[in-house]
């Protein structure tokens, strides 16, 4: 990132990291901006489902009920239809490479 102070990790390490979820919106770049858009109410799913199996139910209802899971919602299913063609051309690489 190019407003943190200091790197996250190296590239190579980056598997093995902690997700980071500073609710930044400085991304320069389009392609990161758009995914994070998408990503949202996902995000907000999986750290709901991880406070509920901790009994946390409050704090996995805030996951849900954040404003930006509806946006993520909206987005995705205003672009549904590329997402799907997006998905459809990198399966279809995969094969050829395999």
């Amino acid at each position: 990132c190019d407003y943190w102070e200091t790197k996250m990790c190296s590239v190579f390490d980056f598997r093995d990291q902690p997700f980071v979820k500073d609710h930044c919106t400085q991304c320069i770049s389009g392609c990161y901006r758009d995914a994070s858009v998408l990503m949202h109410a996902g995000i907000s799913l999986s750290s709901a489902m991880e406070d509920l199996r901790k009994g946390k139910l409050k704090s996995a209802l805030r996951h849900i009920s954040k404003p930006t899971n509806f946006s993520s919602i909206k987005t995705m299913l205003q672009d549904w239809k590329t997402i799907r063609q997006m998905a459809k051309t990198h399966t279809s690489v995969a094969k050829n490479e395999s």
